[in-house]
């Protein structure tokens, strides 16, 4: 994977694909998250996925069955990562990765939503138990925030974790510092006019994994 993937907030695949040409071509990957996908269609995907490494952060949720079709499907598009919502549940979760597998994409589970209020105990203990359950699930990684690294870390150390919302080189720096796998960037990137020369700070300091 990636050790840096931009977001793609932008309003069209045209612009998309062209932001990810210059991103792919500088060592990124990119993020498709839930507004694109909903503004411009899952096909976007398809339109981008030959220019760089594509994370469709979708957050599927619902029943078993509903969510291995649609992890299904957004790997059938050519994504090479697929998102759901950890809370679905360790055996749904596993089947999903199975289903995208079938693709050679690999899934991450959420972990708990940063906008999302603190579950009962703190959100250090719900991202430990969710942790916990996901660990045997066959995920290549979970998806959360900076601090849930060190979480993750000691409840299942073999479970890397992908970071998001960084918006600075300092915090990306120490999220792989932390232990992170990979970081997604949302710093205005996709919006610059030369996004490889803007990306290229953040590759600095993620070296190669």
């Amino acid at each position: 994977m990636n050790r840096i993937v931009v977001s793609l907030d932008v309003p069209t695949a045209t612009e998309a694909r062209r932001v990810a040409r210059s991103v792919g071509e500088a060592g990124a990957g990119v993020r498709i998250g839930p507004r694109l996908l909903n503004r411009v269609g899952p096909a976007v995907i398809a339109t981008v996925q030959s220019e760089a490494e594509v994370l469709a952060d979708a957050r599927i949720g619902g029943s078993p069955t509903e969510v291995v079709a649609a992890v299904r499907a957004l790997a059938s598009l050519g994504a090479n990562w697929v998102t759901v919502d950890g809370a679905i549940g360790p055996d749904a979760t596993a089947a999903a990765a199975e289903g995208v597998a079938t693709y050679g994409a690999a899934l991450l589970a959420t972990t708990v939503p940063p906008e999302a209020p603190d579950p009962p105990g703190g959100r250090g203990k719900a991202v430990s138990a969710l942790a916990q359950g996901l660990a045997g699930t066959g995920i290549a990684a979970v998806l959360g925030v900076a601090g849930d690294v060190g979480v993750v870390v000691q409840v299942a150390p073999g479970l890397p974790v992908v970071v998001y919302q960084a918006a600075s080189v300092p915090e990306v720096s120490d999220a792989l510092t932390k232990g992170a796998l990979a970081v997604v960037v949302d710093a205005g990137i996709a919006r610059a006019a030369d996004p490889a020369a803007a990306v290229a700070p953040y590759l600095e300091v993620a070296p190669t994994a």
